[in-house]
């Protein structure tokens, strides 16, 4: 019994330690210059989606332009948590499923960023996207600081050891 609760203590610490540990792909890391525009500066960013992890491993989406983008965010396993809204107005729409493990946002942008930032409990996050009814166009969707575009919808990101 006494071996069982200490192999379980190990456990419990090794997957508590090493879960927060696993690091993003590099093309989505970094936050986009984008991220820092406010309406009425020059040079306003490219009309698309942005997506990047943040330096305290939280997903963030912004939409940027005068189109609606319907974009689905689901875990293999896992639950998406600490939901918090950037910008969004009564046009736009966040929804998670009863499992936490899909959440859904319809986002209409604007001529400033909107979007939201979440955790993830999970190390694979499958993202698609349609806009009027159809894909996203792919080179519409900026990934990370250095702006990648995926080569497919939906596309998984995975963490890493």
């Amino acid at each position: 019994m006494r071996r069982l609760l200490v192999a379980s203590a190990i456990l419990t610490l090794f997957v508590t330690t090493v879960s927060p540990a696993l690091a993003w792909p590099s093309k989505m890391e970094g936050r986009p210059l984008m991220a820092d525009y406010a309406e009425g500066q020059p040079d306003p960013p490219t009309a698309g989606v942005y997506l990047w992890v943040d330096d305290r491993n939280r997903v963030q989406v912004r939409v940027m332009g005068d189109q609606r983008y319907r974009l689905t965010f689901s875990l293999h396993y896992g639950e998406i948590g600490n939901i918090q809204t950037y910008g969004l107005d009564l046009n736009d729409h966040l929804k998670q499923d009863q499992t936490k493990g899909i959440l859904f946002a319809d986002i209409a942008g604007s001529n400033v960023p909107e979007g939201a930032r979440f955790t993830i409990g999970g190390n694979r996050l499958t993202i698609d996207c349609t806009t009027d009814g159809s894909e996203c166009p792919r080179d519409k969707i900026f990934l990370g600081q250095a702006g990648a575009n995926p080569t497919h919808l939906p596309f998984t990101v995975s963490r890493k050891d």
